[in-house]
């Protein structure tokens, strides 16, 4: 990039006289090889936002896998949550019924 201002440097103070074919030559060689540069630099970049996606798509994979299992799991615990409700109260029941045990107010 500093040769490519330094040639525009060149032909701004070279203003009020021709330049030459090799001059124009050679400032187009220059920006030729920016634009090899950046085509290079924008591939790259491509690559590196496909390689981004798919890292990002096996992300998405690993946390529905996620999402499955924690909503599998609260499932359970609700089941056993309801199953614990039912015996407690049956004891309860069961006690109260047997004189083991007496109402509290």
């Amino acid at each position: 990039m500093a040769e490519l201002n330094a040639a525009a440097a060149s032909l701004q103070a070279t203003k009020t006289t021709t330049i030459t074919a090799d001059q124009l030559a050679d400032l187009q060689n220059k920006i030729g090889d920016l634009q090899g540069k950046l085509g290079e630099l924008q591939g790259e970049v491509g690559r590196k936002q496909g390689e981004l996606g798919r890292e990002q798509g096996r992300l998405g994979e690993q946390q529905g896998r996620l999402g499955t299992e924690q909503g599998r799991l609260g499932a359970e615990q609700g089941r056993l949550a309801r199953d614990a409700d039912v015996k407690i109260k049956s004891l309860i029941d069961e006690s109260l019924k047997q004189g083991k045990a007496k109402p509290v107010q």
